[in-house]
Order: C-alpha cells, then structure tokens, then sequence
C-alpha cells in the first residue's frame, strides 16, 4: 500500500493529537508503559 507524504503526515497529527504527545519517542514510551490505555482511546 502507497501513501503520500501528506496522508502520512496528517495521520501521525491524528495520532500525536489523540494520545496527547508532541514526539515520536513520547508516543512510543506511552505505548510501551501502558497498552491497555491505547484501546480505551
């Protein structure tokens, strides 16, 4: 599957919106620590 530049870049906006995080290692770290919490949001 191809996407564009800007399908990726609106997605990891989505992301980083939506778990509260500004950097790609807050959003891992935040994954790792608690996985439950991910499938509440």
């Amino acid at each position: 599957m191809r996407i564009s530049y800007e399908t990726a870049r609106w997605y990891l906006k989505y992301i980083f919106e939506k778990t509260g995080t500004h950097r790609q290692v807050d959003l891992i770290l935040k994954i790792n620590i608690d996985p439950v919490a991910r499938l509440a949001t």
